[in-house]
């Protein structure tokens, strides 16, 4: 994620892989794909490696073509605009972002994670910024590590405080941490903000809830699962390769070995195809509006089946996982028993035995679902989530 403050405006985009990069992969991938005529008088190999290099390659090199030429439909940006207090953001070069006014905006919510390094620990904190009805833009990410050399001075919230300065430039807000309790860890108090006016309405015209239903939309294999899958298919061809130079050479002492790869890449392959590509290849989802919740279907050329479906009551939550466009749709007891558990986790006064009851209530309680809507546009996603949001609170 890439955070660039100018004069009026704050702008982030998501981390992608360069344009240039992929055209690179496609171009590296080309040319190992015609190695194969180096072998081409090589008395084991001969003919067979020009065959094996264009067989094993030239996919890798399309998937790579493919992704290039995909790199601008889908680049999730968020704009915090000082001019027009408003805070746009969006995914899809073909709609208009969506636009939520500075107001409807209560507060920086920080994610903190921490990851074991050999010379120490490396820290992430991604700064949230946190709607009325819950939903997280992610805005920005601050990464530190602390090393185990003592000498060396470390401060694990300094450059996070500095980041938040500059955000408060534009949206003065309070700042809390990830189980909603205030964030107090900051080296340098930021003002508080005045108390925001809980009983305001927020601004959801956008929502058009009327015409939103049903959305529908085509399910897209992703290249990096195609990418995968082709890497072992060519583990499988290298078998092959090994198990026709010994045949070819009356050899027998590598026939076991190519036999085993050869089994190994195209089991593999056969295995992830089937599971991830196959069974989704030309299918289509749709989420229907119920009378009392809503259902997600998937369709393909055999029908309509129902995957999931949940009702609205008083004790359902539901969560919007940005950019992966992920909806976790939970129970509200289970989310408190998350929550409980977590506090009790990290509070080093909690006994064994408070830890235990949380975690057997977290069991006892856990009915979460999770809709995957990342080939839908952030701008639809987004609409969906509030108009669920907006319907929970009204219950």
């Amino acid at each position: 994620m890439e955070t660039t403050f100018l004069q009026n405006s704050i702008l982030i985009q998501g981390a992608n892989v360069h344009p240039y990069v992929l055209l690179l992969g496609a171009i590296v991938w080309g040319i190992l794909s015609l190695l194969g005529i180096l072998f081409w008088k090589h008395p084991m190999i001969g003919k067979k490696g020009i065959l094996f290099s264009l067989l094993t390659f030239t996919p890798l090199s399309l998937v790579c073509v493919k992704s290039y030429q995909e790199t601008n439909s889908f680049s999730y940006h968020v704009q915090v605009d000082g001019e027009s207090k408003q805070v746009r953001f969006g995914d899809t070069q073909g709609m208009n972002d969506l636009e939520i006014p500075f107001s409807d905006w209560v507060s920086y919510q920080i994610h903190s994670d921490a990851e074991s390094k050999k010379d120490g620990w490396k820290y992430t904190d991604t700064i949230y910024l946190k709607h009325r009805l819950g939903l997280l833009i992610p805005v920005s990410t601050i990464t530190v590590r602390k090393y185990t050399d003592k000498t060396k001075e470390f401060s694990r919230y300094l450059d996070l405080n500095r980041e938040l300065k500059k955000f408060f430039r534009f949206i003065p807000l309070p700042i809390e941490d990830e189980l909603g309790d205030p964030f107090s860890e900051l080296p340098i108090p930021l003002d508080p903000p005045k108390a925001l006016d809980s009983n305001t309405s927020p601004n959801l015209e956008f929502l058009l809830p009327n015409s939103l239903f049903p959305i529908q939309w085509e399910h897209s294999i992703s290249n990096a699962n195609w990418f995968f899958s082709f890497c072992l298919l060519a583990v499988g061809h290298l078998g092959l390769l090994i198990l026709l130079a010994n045949l070819t050479n009356k050899e027998m002492s590598n026939i076991k070995m190519g036999v085993v790869i050869l089994l190994l890449g195209y089991l593999s392959f056969g295995i992830q195809f089937y599971f991830w590509i196959g069974k989704k290849m030309g299918m289509s989802y749709q989420i229907e509006r119920l009378s009392d919740g809503y259902a997600l279907y998937g369709i393909t050329k055999k029908g309509k089946e129902k995957l999931q479906e949940w009702k609205q009551t008083e004790d359902l939550m539901v969560h919007l996982e940005l950019p992966s466009k992920y909806i976790w749709v939970q129970s509200r007891k289970s989310y408190e028993s998350t929550r409980s558990l977590a506090k009790s986790l990290l509070d080093p006064n909690s006994e064994l035995t408070s830890t235990l009851n949380h975690t057997k209530d977290l069991f006892t309680s856990s009915q979460a679902q999770r809709w995957d809507l990342s080939d839908l546009p952030m701008e639809v996603a987004v609409r969906f989530f509030l108009v669920l949001c907006q319907r929970l609170d009204s219950i």
